[in-house]
């Protein structure tokens, strides 16, 4: 017979202990865990924004199109980057309507729009502007990019005690409204402009960068013979920059400063305002030393000419050698040319922000293309790259 305790203990073995079931219980917790992690982290990978909004940021291609104003920037800049100008048919119609048709696939593809807004017909060039980033914002673009060389009424004021309206302020709004992405703009007249842009980002190009070559190669400035002229308050950071560029050649600068003085002998506020009233009759002292020195007069941009042409003279008798002026932005309005071909200036130097047309230049103009700069700024926006150290090619 089998022994008693034998059988007792026969079932105990058959049997599941507490301890076995508690056991097998942790493991099959344990895999649904397992189960439960793997089914998260594989949502996650799939998770359907990842797919719509970013991954077509990285594959678009790069669509540029141009107003009617900057055709010959585009085209260069298009040049650099290896792209087609895209195929747009703007006019207008028997009413005097603008019209804007774009003529290429543009489905989910990142877009550069390139227009000056500047001249006589400023507001045809900034309708153009909003119908076409409206035009491509219905054909169901990935992004676009409102490339401006230069942006109108940026140099308006709001004087004291008197109401004025802000149209950079107002022109930044439409232009948000109609779907603007993003915003390159060139040196900027005031960069406080950019805080008008509430939701869209702003890129301000250094236009130093593409001029400061232009004197250290050609070796029209001999090294320490260098005097930077100013006379308004936002033109002095620019003089800093362009001194510090000079720098990176071996040429060393100094800074002189140029302001206006009145009949009782009182210093005329640096405003821009003024500019626009200086005569040769005005009284221009330089504090600084510009003796036997070559001089870059260094503004904001050229409009009337009248200031610039009136510093040259007071240079001139100071004891200045060769008189240059450089300015980002080159208007030329009224009898800017005749003014600057009888002064003492040797050369005018502006980029091409704002078309020069054949009956208004002359021999001491030279104009600067920044599609250089451009296209360098397009491609690093493009690739999702820093835009601080752009530098000019």
């Amino acid at each position: 017979m089998d022994d008693p305790v034998n059988r007792m203990d026969s079932p105990v073995d058959s049997m599941d202990s507490p301890v076995n079931r508690m056991d097998s219980t942790a493991d099959e917790a344990e895999e649904v865990d397992e189960e439960r992690d793997t089914d998260v982290q594989v949502m996650d990978a799939t998770d359907t924004r990842e797919r719509v909004y970013i991954s077509p940021a990285r594959d678009a291609d790069i669509c540029i199109f141009s107003g009617t104003v900057t055709a010959p920037l585009a085209s260069e800049v298009c040049a650099k980057l290896g792209v087609q100008l895209g195929r747009a048919r703007i006019g207008t119609n028997i009413r005097g309507e603008t019209q804007v048709e774009i003529l290429d696939s543009v489905r989910g593809k990142e877009c550069y729009v390139i227009q000056s807004l500047c001249g006589p017909k400023i507001h045809d060039q900034v309708m153009e502007l909003l119908l076409m980033v409206s035009t491509l914002r219905r054909a169901s673009v990935f992004k676009i990019t409102v490339v401006v060389p230069y942006l109108s009424y940026a140099r308006q004021l709001q004087s004291c005690g008197k109401v004025y309206s802000f149209a950079a302020a107002d022109l930044a709004t439409m232009m948000e409204s109609v779907g603007v992405d993003a915003v390159i703009a060139v040196d900027l007249f005031r960069t406080q402009v950019a805080g008008f842009f509430h939701n869209t980002p702003v890129v301000n190009v250094d236009a130093i960068k593409a001029v400061v070559p232009y004197f250290a190669n050609s070796n029209k400035l001999p090294s320490g013979c260098v005097s930077l002229v100013t006379s308004t308050n936002s033109s002095t950071r620019r003089v800093i920059k362009f001194q510090r560029e000079l720098l990176h050649y071996g040429i060393l600068s100094n800074v002189a400063f140029s302001y206006a003085v009145n009949d009782d002998g009182r210093t005329v506020c640096s405003n821009e305002h003024h500019h626009e009233q200086f005569t040769y009759s005005t009284d221009i002292d330089i504090l600084g030393s510009v003796q036997g020195k070559d001089v870059i007069i260094v503004q904001d941009m050229v409009d009337s000419a009248s200031h610039i042409s009136t510093v040259s003279v007071s240079l001139r008798a100071a004891g200045a050698k060769r008189i240059f002026v450089y300015a980002p932005h080159g208007l030329f309005t009224g009898d800017a040319m005749h003014r600057i071909s009888i002064s003492p200036i040797d050369e005018v130097v502006v980029l091409n922000t704002v078309p020069l047309p054949l009956q208004r230049q002359s021999h001491k103009v030279r104009q600067l293309s920044i599609a250089g700069l451009v296209a360098e700024t397009i491609h690093r926006i493009h690739h999702d790259l820093h835009t601080v150290d752009i530098t000019y090619r």
